[in-house]
């Protein structure tokens, strides 16, 4: 006796069977890789962060090459040779230059960049960023980096 392979929604016995049509739940929130702002390692493999704010500790940990392809990526603070009381104005001033990309997008809002000397001049400097993230108007505050 041959195989008989019944249309979809038909019963063996021959009537039509009733379907239910299940509603799909809402798309995934489009998220980015959840990055620790000051060791640069993923958080989680399963959960993400806001892109933009993915975007800011990727502008922000990533020095800027020297190619042409790549004059418009990431920070300068590496040029910045000695910690002395020019320092701060110089991080601020790198820092606003990193994240132009993503102001001038309309992504983010910078709203602050504050520099911080630890110990004596010449010891370490912290820099602190606040932002708004346009899309989703969460503000961000104080992000050390």
């Amino acid at each position: 006796m041959p195989t008989v392979i019944l249309p979809a929604g038909f019963h063996e016995l021959g009537f039509a069977e009733g379907t239910t049509f299940a509603s799909p739940a809402s798309p995934p929130a489009i998220l980015a890789d959840d990055i620790d702002a000051s060791t640069g390692e993923l958080n989680s493999l399963t959960t993400g962060i806001d892109p933009e704010d993915s975007a800011v500790i990727v502008a922000m940990r990533t020095r800027r090459g020297s190619g042409a392809s790549v004059l418009g990526t990431g920070h300068r603070f590496d040029l910045i040779e000695k910690n002395d009381e020019r320092a701060p104005e110089l991080a601020k001033a790198y820092a606003r230059e990193a994240l132009a990309p993503l102001v001038q997008d309309g992504r983010i809002e910078l709203l602050e960049i504050e520099t911080e000397q630890f110990g004596a001049v010449g010891d370490g400097l912290g820099i602190f960023i606040t932002y708004s993230v346009l899309r989703t108007g969460a503000r961000r505050d104080r992000i050390r980096f």
